[in-house]
């Protein structure tokens, strides 16, 4: 989908920014690493969803209100769980 519209090296690379951050962030639990670590992996997991809807816009013309519903429906409901999740861990 992301080939075809041209985002594809962004959303390729908010991936790898954001897998390998949180991977150096599994090395140490230290506050400094994990503050720089889970930002950038923040960051990158919100240009994620920039692209997305950026994708969403070019591929939906008519019926673009529920898919854009849709996924910023699921990156909330993460950022109400990711928390959660984090802290019972």
């Amino acid at each position: 989908m992301t080939k075809k519209y041209k985002l594809h090296q962004i959303y390729i690379g908010a991936i790898i920014a954001c897998g390998l951050s949180l991977i150096i962030s599994s090395f140490s639990l230290t506050f400094y690493n994990l503050l720089f670590t889970m930002t950038i992996a923040g960051a990158c997991c919100c240009m994620m969803n920039v692209t997305t809807t950026l994708c969403i816009f070019q591929l939906f013309t008519e019926n673009q209100d529920y898919w854009l519903q849709l996924i910023n429906l699921f990156f909330g409901i993460g950022g109400l769980i990711g928390p959660a999740i984090v802290i019972l861990f």
